[in-house]
């Protein structure tokens, strides 16, 4: 694979991930919503944590999607760095 499919299925898994983080886990698992009122005052719910970081996320891919794409310079897919990822991957699920 070129690096132009590399940095594009990288930014794509990115803004993936966020969008399900987002649409999908955090209204699914938070108790609260993005903020909350309580007794008058405003207070940081249980969905704020998880959604600024899909945020971050998918702001991540953005910028990998429109940036670092046309960048000549980037390398391509190393099959240990792949095997690296998916043993990793394993033993921590």
């Amino acid at each position: 694979m070129n690096s132009k499919s590399v940095s594009l299925s990288l930014a794509l898994g990115s803004v993936a991930l966020a969008l399900v983080i987002a649409l999908i886990w955090v209204p699914m698992d938070s108790g609260s919503g993005f903020v909350v009122q309580s007794r008058g005052k405003l207070a940081i719910g249980d969905a704020f944590a998880p959604m600024v970081a899909s945020g971050l996320i998918l702001i991540a891919g953005l910028l990998i999607f429109f940036f670092e794409r046309s960048d000549d310079t980037q390398p391509g897919y190393c099959g240990a760095g792949v095997r690296f990822i998916l043993c990793a991957s394993c033993i921590c699920a």
